[in-house]
């Protein structure tokens, strides 16, 4: 009987040694991997949009600061006679709840003002830019998830877009095991098209 209990002290005490070894490693690697996870939404969102940025020119490129917001009418291509062909519609990126979502505006034939015909860029005003960022659209897309903030800013005055955008986000994600949050932020500056 003694030989038993001498055998179960020594085995649960080379239980206790292996788990105080082995918890720090499987919370490190749980911290690693949230953070690889941030950092992944963060770069393909941020890439997805520096890809629309570049495919326009600073004549359709709106954004806003209240909700966070940037509306996009990208360059379809030139007409034979040198001029710029628009897209008919605005890809708009704004931050709703801790997500940064990707959705199309108008999201079907004359859904809105101001009308984008394809023959030139249409910007709109920040309040408006706003308001079609708060309008929710059945072509809304969710890019990134645990974002903390997100902004698009130029070097020019308010209401006026300049080349290049500087675009930041900062991803947040809250752990059951840890006090401090897992954060990751990222900073691109993206330049448009110049006219051609």
């Amino acid at each position: 009987m003694l030989e038993v209990m001498v055998a179960a002290t020594l085995g649960l005490i080379l239980m206790g040694l292996v788990f105080s070894f082995l918890m720090p490693t499987m919370k490190a690697s749980v911290r690693g991997a949230t953070r690889v996870e941030l950092q992944q939404m963060a770069v393909m969102s941020l890439h997805r949009m520096a890809g629309d940025i570049q495919n326009t020119a600073a004549a359709g490129l709106s954004l806003s600061s209240n909700p966070p917001a940037v509306g996009v009418v990208r360059i379809k291509g030139v007409t034979s006679d040198g001029r710029q062909q628009w897209e008919d519609k605005m890809i708009v990126y704004t931050l709703v709840g801790g997500r940064i979502i990707r959705k199309e505006w108008p999201p079907g034939p004359s859904a809105g003002s101001p009308a984008l015909t394809g023959s030139t860029p249409a910007r709109v005003p920040p309040v408006l830019l706003g308001q079609i960022a708060s309008t929710v659209n059945d072509t809304e897309r969710v890019m990134a998830s645990n974002v903390k903030s997100f902004s698009a800013t130029t070097a020019a005055p308010p209401g006026q877009v300049s080349d290049p955008v500087t675009l930041k986000i900062e991803m947040e994600k809250k752990e059951a095991h840890r006090q401090e949050p897992e954060r990751f932020s990222l900073t691109r500056v993206v330049s448009m098209k110049q006219r051609i």
